[in-house]
């Protein structure tokens, strides 16, 4: 698991992690490393000093103390690249032998390692020219890590802070700019896949360890219950009680009930009488050290690489099948492969391996390339022109691209059938009853209610009274005795599209379920919210039985 925060405020990160290191490594944490491209950056690597971090986060050569770039150029210092391992290996870290802890760090460094040469890989970009503009590749990232090994709640929690300073060196000029973030957000969770990935493929080799079911691109060691986990699960417990306690499941507010229930860690602690404590809760759950060894040699160890040419034609079949990369979505990109095939080796495998497939399954004959780039000029509330990210082509499968064909076929043949169809009368009152309409939304109105086509596509950039004029055709065709149904894609949205049309709405995967409620003549509304590269569009489908 990966998450990413920016570091505004730089001495407090000096002071909370690196200066003072000896009381805040009470507890035994080693002190930080350089990682990542730093050492072909800067000419430094292996263990850090205060002094090189703090000429590094200042924008200073962390040597000669040259300026590198002007501080005034970063409102952001630095960003905070957290690598979290899943609950089950900090316990198998925190409780097995002696040589088992070993194994797992090594794993753990290297899947840190390997995500963030993913994310230098595809996300080292900067910005140049009028208004920042046009991209530039850089060489790569500075990055200092810090492994840490419990939680603020002082449970056993294996995790690495990786401080990327806000500077990359350009490619073609060999000039320092700040870095485009935009980018490191747009990969941050396949990066935190591919980490994931590769600890499973580390631990497999290493320990021999069985995995159980992987649920967005985490797995935990089989053999330790979910009671067992969720006991070591302070922090978890903390946040799910403060969301409940607010009313909330969204992913934003479960980062701000990190923030409301987060307190300072406890540097006075001592490491061994944690493990002791530690040791002694697991105790009472029936857990002992011996069984946390005996999670290795759960299954024989892997003696080759993951990707046989059998394993290799099962993930794609699936992948490219209709409950694979299209199942929820039309197209997919190059992030959206390498996440799939980080949760279909059941093992793990390496970033390597997952690249190369990625790329061999977007080159594979059944895939299609539908869009070659998804760069746009975009401007901002501020008048600012910016550009959209571009997170490479977009793609689909033949096999999806054919359903879709006899889907825009099907509804061609419905064009003129004369369905639905309301006196203008009725259209009229129901006009007058919202003197409010714009013309345009009377227009649409009118084709809706008036066209006789079996299946008709509403499009509006969002905000523009899409619904509001929904609601409009919705009393036409009711008071001409129509019967109209609602549906979209979520809960949420066919409740709100039921309050603003009144219209009885329900999910789309419902009405499916429910089809023989629909009788001849009757009116379907889809309501279909584009969402990523789309957001600012709204699509609505009305089909006519």
């Amino acid at each position: 698991m990966l998450s990413i925060a920016k570091v505004a405020d730089a001495d407090y990160y000096l002071k909370a992690v690196v200066s003072g290191i000896e009381d805040y490594y009470a507890i035994g944490e080693e002190p930080g490393r350089w990682t990542a491209h730093t050492h072909e950056l800067l000419g430094i690597n292996g263990e850090l000093e205060s002094a090189q971090l703090t000429a590094v986060l200042a924008g200073r050569h962390p040597t000669t103390d040259a300026p590198l770039i002007e501080s005034a150029n970063r409102k952001i210092p630095a960003f905070d690249l957290t690598f979290r391992a899943p609950k089950s290996v900090s316990l198998a870290f925190a409780l097995g032998s002696t040589e088992m802890t070993a194994e797992i760090t090594a794993a753990h460094d290297s899947a840190v390692d390997a995500a963030l040469g993913y994310l230098e890989r595809h996300a080292a970009v900067s910005r140049r020219g009028h208004n920042g503009t046009e991209e530039v590749s850089a060489d790569g990232f500075i990055a200092a890590a810090f492994r840490h090994r419990t939680s603020r709640a002082a449970d056993p929690h294996l995790h690495t802070h990786a401080l990327v300073p806000n500077m990359v060196r350009s490619t073609d000029d060999g000039r320092w700019r700040t870095l485009d973030a935009r980018h490191l957000y747009a990969h941050s969770l396949t990066a935190g896949y591919v980490y994931e990935s590769h600890l499973r493929d580390e631990l497999t080799r290493r320990l021999g360890v069985a995995w159980g079911p992987i649920i967005n691109g985490i797995a935990d060691i089989d053999g330790l219950g979910k009671p067992v986990l969720r006991a070591f699960s302070t922090r978890r417990e903390d946040i799910e009680h403060r969301m409940a306690a607010v009313g909330t499941t969204s992913a934003r507010g479960a980062e701000i009930a990190a923030l409301d229930t987060r307190v300072a860690k406890d540097h006075t602690l001592n490491y061994t009488d944690l493990v002791d404590d530690w040791a002694h809760r697991a105790a009472n759950l029936n857990v002992w050290r011996s069984s946390i060894d005996a999670l290795s040699d759960h299954q024989p160890r892997v003696s080759m690489a993951p990707g046989s040419p059998d394993e290799v034609r099962r993930i794609e079949a699936h992948l490219l099948g209709p409950d694979g990369l299209t199942e929820r979505a039309s197209t997919f990109d190059r992030r959206d492969v390498v996440r799939a095939l980080a949760s279909a080796y059941p093992n793990g495998a390496t970033v390597a391996l997952l690249e190369a497939h990625a790329d061999a399954i977007l080159h594979h004959s059944d895939v299609v390339n539908v869009i070659d780039s998804t760069t746009q000029a975009l401007r901002s509330d501020s008048g600012r022109t910016v550009t959209r990210v571009d997170t490479g082509g977009r793609f689909a499968t033949k096999e999806l691209m054919a359903l879709e064909r006899r889907l825009v076929d099907s509804a061609m043949a419905r064009f003129g059938l004369h369905v639905a169809e309301v006196p203008w009368d009725h259209l009229d009152a129901a006009l007058e009853r919202r003197p409010s309409l714009a013309r345009e939304q009377v227009a649409m109105v009118e084709e809706l209610t008036t066209s006789a086509d079996g299946v008709a596509v509403v499009v509006a950039p969002a905000g523009a009274g899409k619904t509001y004029a929904l609601a409009a055709a919705v009393d036409a065709w009711q008071s001409a005795g129509v019967t109209v149904h609602g549906a979209a894609l979520s809960a949420r949205a066919a409740a709100e599209l039921e309050a603003s049309t009144g219209v009885t709405s329900e999910t789309l995967a419902r009405l499916v379920i429910d089809l023989e409620t629909i009788r001849p003549g009757d009116v379907v509304i889809i309501d279909l919210c584009r969402c990523g590269d789309y957001a600012d569009t709204l699509v609505g489908l009305v089909v006519a039985a």
